[in-house]
């Protein structure tokens, strides 16, 4: 079946704004992030630490726990435009989360303080 001119340009803006609301948020998440790391790294704020009891939780824990959160609910929820719009811009804060994360997992500082690719075998 062959849609109507209008409705298939209605279908590609509502997505189109949800790939927005996903964007968006991702990179104010991941700005954000990076601002804050960067800021403590360089004393201006103290160094803020999310534990549970003795276990520091890092912020990847979060994306992950975040990005399931939004996969259970749109498969088991019926959630109206609201709610996958809600779902788009968490879906963006947990990618940035867990991006964000990785990167900083994946390098490490030198004595000299310029990063370097960490080649730890796990």
């Amino acid at each position: 079946m062959v849609l109507p001119t209008f409705q298939r340009l209605r279908t590609l803006s509502v997505t189109h704004r949800r790939a927005r609301h996903v964007l968006v948020s991702f990179l104010l998440t991941f700005v954000a992030a990076r601002l804050f790391v960067l800021v403590t790294d360089m004393g201006w704020l103290p160094n803020i630490h999310m534990s549970w009891g003795e276990t520091h939780v890092h912020h990847l824990t979060l994306g992950i726990l975040l990005l399931a959160g939004v996969g259970a609910s749109l498969l088991l929820l019926r959630v109206g435009e609201e709610g996958l719009r809600l779902a788009a811009s968490l879906y963006g804060v947990g990618l940035a989360l867990t991006f964000d994360e990785f990167g900083m997992s994946s390098t490490s500082r030198t004595s000299t303080g310029s990063a370097q690719v960490s080649m730890r075998s796990s």
